[in-house]
């Protein structure tokens, strides 16, 4: 019998970690990377402050970059940070909020629905991620309006739908109407609300 090795020997590149924009909805990504990347890194705290700086856009580094580049200012600057964005309450809002702003579906407009669906499952999944998908359960009918007509309605039961139950409906009413090779557009952001 052939003995198995504990550990592989092949090693993975390290990850880029894109810039925190400041955007409440990409602070997990961020911040879990962050953590995985540099802050696990056996490198002094110094230079994790001048990685970090590095990883924050203009408008969000504004918060940090008059601190002091010691250990003392890259603790002030994760308190401040994780303070302005790290918040549960911030960032489900911040969903919530992508939710609420998703476009009034006129019509039957395919790649319209196409692009809601998109938009509307990323969030829903990040919600239910966090464990707070159930707390907005009230949203869902104000989302079923803004598809207009009796699009996903499918049931009699509709107003008592959940988000999942919603997503289902879409998800299925997307299969039966593909959108034609004409209408793809492959440049479209699902994160993004119009």
């Amino acid at each position: 019998m052939r003995n198995r090795k504990s550990s592989s020997n092949t090693k993975l590149s390290k990850s880029v970690i894109s810039k925190f924009t400041g955007e409440l909805t990409d602070w997990l990504r961020f911040w879990n990377q962050f953590q995985a990347e540099i802050e696990a890194a056996d490198i002094p705290a110094v230079t994790k402050f001048s990685y970090q700086k590095e990883l924050l856009q203009a408008r969000v580094r504004v918060c940090v970059d008059s601190l002091p580049l010691t250990s003392e200012g890259y603790e002030r600057a994760k308190n401040i940070l994780t303070t302005k964005y790290g918040k549960d309450s911030k960032i489900v809002n911040g969903y919530i909020h992508n939710i609420l702003l998703l476009p009034q579906i006129e019509g039957s407009n395919t790649k319209e629905i196409h692009q809601f669906y998109e938009k509307l499952v990323w969030n829903v999944q990040a919600l239910e991620t966090l464990g707070k998908l159930k707390e907005i359960t009230g949203y869902v009918r104000v989302t079923i309006d803004n598809l207009g007509g009796d699009l996903v309605r499918t049931d009699d039961a509709w107003q008592e739908w959940k988000f999942s139950v919603l997503i289902e409906a879409l998800r299925q009413w997307t299969v039966r109407n593909p959108i034609n090779s004409e209408e793809k557009n492959t440049d479209k952001n699902p994160k993004k609300v119009s």
